[in-house]
C-alpha cells in the first residue's frame, strides 16, 4: 500500500505566526518510503513516513548548520524567534526512531 499526501500554504498577511518573513510559503509532502543501509544511516534502514518541507525563506549560512537543531540557538533577530522549534523536530524524529535531514 502507497499513501501520499501533500499540502501547500502561505502565510502572507499574518508571518508573525508562522516565524517568517512576509511572502514566505511551504510545500510539505508525506511518502511512504524504505531505506537501505546503503542510502543512510544502517541504524535507521526500514520502512518509514518521509516529511518533506521546502519553504522559501532565505538559505541558511554554511557555518550555522551544524547550531540549527540546538536549543534556543536562533539566526533571527531578537523577540523574532525562540530557538525551539527545529530543536523540537529533531527530538521528536529521534525518539521516533528516525531522522533529521537539512539541506540549505
Amino acid at each position: 500500500m502507497s499513501t501520499k499526501a501533500s499540502w501547500s500554504w502561505r502565510w502572507s498577511t499574518s508571518p508573525e505566526r508562522a516565524g517568517c518573513d512576509a511572502g514566505w510559503g511551504a510545500l510539505l509532502a508525506a511518502d511512504n518510503v524504505t531505506l537501505t543501509g546503503a542510502e543512510t544511516d544502517a541504524r535507521i534502514a526500514g520502512a518509514f513516513v518521509a516529511v518533506r518541507v521546502t519553504d522559501t525563506g532565505s538559505d541558511t549560512a554554511p557555518d550555522v548548520l551544524p547550531k540549527i537543531f540546538d536549543p534556543f540557538f536562533t539566526a533571527k533577530e531578537v523577540g523574532k524567534g525562540s530557538g525551539l522549534g527545529l530543536s523540537q523536530v529533531h527530538g521528536f524524529a529521534h525518539q521516533s526512531g528516525g531522522t533529521v535531514h537539512i539541506e540549505s
